[in-house]
């Protein structure tokens, strides 16, 4: 992989880690709500669209998917999808670190696993 796919890869990494810190601390903001009809769901709708960090986050989803195009040009959607699925450990760190959420040995265990099938995958 050459650089312009490594900071690509990393541009999209970066992106889609924080989009979904973002997402998460906006729905810490929707904690009462009761989606038992259209008119719930409607309202639900119109309150997270007034929150400014939802906002953020649909920035960098944009990010996210402008930088995966084009690591996309770079190296083929089999080995980008693997790479990609490091992000899965990336936002476990980050949800522990900076989040504070409590992380299961088993949750840990299967991070590790990713990372040992991600290089596995691109050894071979």
């Amino acid at each position: 992989m050459n650089a312009a796919a490594f900071l690509l890869l990393f541009l999209h990494q970066i992106c889609s880690t924080v989009e979904q810190v973002v997402f998460k601390k906006a729905a810490d903001r929707l904690q009462d709500h009761d989606l038992k009809n259209l008119r719930d769901i409607l309202s639900f709708a119109g309150k997270t669209l007034l929150i400014p960090l939802v906002w953020l986050g649909f920035i960098l989803v944009i990010g996210a998917w402008v930088f995966w195009f084009g690591l996309l040009t770079y190296v083929d959607l089999n080995i980008a999808i693997l790479i990609d699925s490091l992000q899965y450990v990336m936002i476990f760190l980050v949800s522990f670190f900076v989040l504070k959420e409590r992380i299961h040995w088993t949750r840990l265990l299967g991070a590790a696993l990713i990372m040992l099938g991600v290089f596995l995958a691109l050894k071979g």
